[in-house]
């Protein structure tokens, strides 16, 4: 009876652990600061679609995207010095960058069509991208973090409720190495609406390599640890049944 106890007990850390290991990572969410000197990325997604109409997508997910029919592009607002045109690319490397016009620089709540018509990708995957200048200390950001200058997570997005395949995008356009020019993480900079063809699953759990290289061999998940631990169980009953 002590043994089998014994082997409860370790069948219960298994599972527990089993289940951490497949809820314990919380989603990640940048901080966006709300600036008084201006108007919050929140206080105009607010007017533009209504409070609470709108979700915060994890920054583990909106990095990398998956490829499906874009058919629509709409800057929303824009609170920046710079000038903004929003790009996508799939290797990123400067030979498939691709930007939608017209340049943006008007401030403030407006709308202004960037594209309009279906816009299908070759590849699996493919990146967002900021293309900001005109003004000193600012250059293009990317939605994928490791290909941003200081490895800084530099947009944000949304998924609005009620209308699938409609996201909302926010760029931060800092990039200065300026000392007194920090970066006010407002995400307001350059706000842009992208629609896609309905129902394509736009955001994968496990987003592609920039690169053709294979991924890695993945760690054993949960469900491995819960199999192994019934296989305790299943021992246990055995031994058990062979005392009676």
């Amino acid at each position: 009876m002590k043994n089998f106890n014994l082997i409860r007990a370790i069948l219960t850390v298994t599972v527990l652990a089993a289940s951490a290991a497949a809820h314990g990572s919380a989603a990640a969410l940048t901080a966006i600061n709300t600036n008084p000197g201006e108007p919050s990325l929140f206080y105009l997604l607010d007017a533009i679609y209504g409070a609470g109409n709108y979700e915060l997508i994890s920054d583990d997910l909106d990095g990398v995207w998956a490829a499906g029919d874009i058919i629509g592009a709409t800057a929303i607002g824009k609170a920046a010095g710079a000038k903004q045109r929003l790009g996508v690319c799939e290797i990123c490397d400067g030979t498939d960058n691709f930007q939608f016009g017209p340049t943006v620089t008007q401030n403030g709540l407006f709308s202004q069509t960037l594209f309009d018509d279906t816009f299908a990708f070759f590849g699996p995957s493919f990146r967002w991208y900021d293309a900001a200048f005109g003004d000193p200390g600012v250059g293009t950001v990317y939605s994928d973090l490791s290909l941003n200058a200081k490895g800084t997570d530099q947009m944000v997005s949304f998924a609005i409720k009620n209308r699938p395949g409609v996201f909302v995008l926010g760029f931060e356009d800092w990039l200065s190495n300026i000392p007194y020019r920090a970066s006010d993480r407002d995400f307001n900079d350059f706000i842009v609406e992208v629609r896609f063809a309905p129902h394509q699953p736009i955001l994968p759990p496990d987003p592609l390599p920039p690169t053709n290289e294979f991924p890695a061999v993945p760690e054993p998940t949960a469900i491995t640890l819960l199999g192994g631990a019934l296989l305790v169980l299943g021992l246990a009953g055995r031994t058990r049944r062979r005392k009676v």
